[in-house]
């Protein structure tokens, strides 16, 4: 016999870990910022 599995999705994080994460990132984009070497940005 095989074993498959059908459908569900993989989740490594909880939402409010996946949350946590998206709110550092802006904390840290927000404190240090990003520089663009481009003429038309």
């Amino acid at each position: 016999m095989t074993d498959v599995l059908f459908g569900g999705q993989y989740k490594p994080l909880s939402p409010s870990g996946v949350k946590e994460i998206h709110d550092t990132s802006l904390r840290l984009l927000e404190k240090v910022g990003v520089e663009v070497n481009c003429k038309e940005a």
